[in-house]
């Protein structure tokens, strides 16, 4: 479900649809809601939309099936990231980095891929290289905190160090404040990215992470801002897109 001001947008696996606030049971969170009157746009028309543009340019290979394929990634590493339900058999962390690994890259879009979710969904962003684990390291979440973001993670981050958020609860201390706890069901999901590799080898790593390289369609020379104007000052149109 995708709350806004004047509906939901209820999305199946064969289906979008547009209901009212009232047509639902139960509660949600204030920030789950978007300050935008959506309208339902045509499936085609959607496709043409200028983020969809943008992931099928962060996805360019020289092989066309190579792009498809890394395009239906993105897409899905972002509709993993949106969807409320999770599953402590398969909960990964959404890693994105650069083809090129360097610390001096960047430029390629993973700051935009944040932004976006955090349209739809109450996001926590973290600066990655100034992140320590300790006591306090979440303290920023809050119960109705969808995703977790670090934001350009530091050389040599202990990735094994989030395995207990990724498949448990999560246990928030604020300062002056007595501890809290997030069940698994109702916990962030986690979103990374790096200009660099993350170190971890074997099954405990490899199934708590799903990564997605961009391509070097985009740099300092050449922003997707250069391309597409500013990002996300669109008209409602192309909002609802």
């Amino acid at each position: 479900f995708f709350f806004y001001s004047n509906g939901c947008i209820e999305v199946t696996k064969n289906d979008i649809s547009l209901k009212l606030h009232s047509d639902l049971k139960g509660l949600i969170w204030n920030t789950q809601i978007v300050e935008h009157e959506i309208q339902l746009e045509d499936i085609e028309k959607c496709k043409l939309c200028i983020f969809n543009k943008f992931l099928l340019d962060i996805s360019r290979n020289e092989n066309t099936i190579e792009t498809e394929k890394r395009h239906l990634a993105i897409q899905i590493a972002l509709g993993y990231l949106l969807h409320g339900y999770k599953d402590p058999r398969g909960t990964k962390a959404i890693i994105l980095s650069d083809a090129s690994l360097d610390d001096n890259a960047g430029g390629r879009g993973k700051g935009i891929i944040i932004q976006a979710i955090k349209k739809v969904r109450a996001t926590v962003i973290e600066d990655g290289k100034q992140f320590k684990q300790g006591p306090f390291a979440y303290s920023n979440i809050n119960p109705d905190t969808k995703i977790y973001a670090l934001d350009d993670i530091r050389k040599n981050f202990e990735f094994e160090g989030l395995f207990s958020l990724l498949t448990g609860d999560w246990v928030i201390q604020k300062k002056y404040q007595n501890k809290s706890s997030i069940d698994y069901m109702d916990s962030p999901k986690v979103l990374i990215s790096t200009n660099n590799s993350i170190y971890g080898e074997g099954t405990s790593h490899d199934r708590r992470k799903f990564e997605f390289e961009l391509t070097e369609t985009f740099g300092i020379n050449h922003t997707p801002e250069d391309k597409y104007g500013l990002l996300f000052s669109w008209e409602s149109e192309e909002w609802n897109r």
